[in-house]
């Protein structure tokens, strides 16, 4: 693959390491309206779990309405670090997760794909809490909108 044109967010992502608090607000950044927009927008919920539905230690379960441009998003702590990228919804054949609930694919498994790639990602284990709007421009400094066609 390669993009039409040169192609980077304006701000980096930092990994948050550190074991996140159940029922901590959570922040996910994407592109809900099918890149009408040209920033991401930010959709906020609650971290519900720390493992997947069936006991899985590489997800996160969310309490948020993620919407299917949102798949692929960094999912952000509100002190804007990263605690794992959202999953689609419907990532399982022939099952579907309920409304209100969504995954996350937790940090240490992205940076170990990073770092398998030569990548050295930024990572925190700090805990902090910012507005709601600093967590949304973080979102936006980090998120591009990739689109492929065939």
């Amino acid at each position: 693959l390669r993009p039409a044109s040169p192609l980077a967010p304006r701000g980096v992502a930092t990994f948050q390491t550190g074991v996140p608090r159940i029922d901590d607000k959570i922040a996910v950044a994407g592109f809900p309206y099918g890149g009408a927009l040209s920033v991401a927008a930010t959709t906020f919920g609650r971290l519900a779990d720390i493992r997947g539905p069936g006991g899985e230690e590489d997800l996160k379960r969310l309490a948020l309405s993620a919407q299917p441009g949102d798949a692929g998003g960094p999912v952000l702590d509100m002190g804007g670090a990263v605690l794992g990228l959202l999953l689609p919804g419907d990532r399982q054949e022939g099952r579907m997760l309920p409304p209100g609930v969504a995954l996350a694919l937790e940090s240490e498994a992205v940076v170990a794909a990073l770092e398998a790639q030569g990548i050295a990602p930024q990572r925190t284990e700090a805990r902090s809490e910012g507005t709601v709007q600093a967590v949304a421009r973080r979102a936006g400094e980090m998120t591009a909108l990739v689109s492929c066609w065939e």
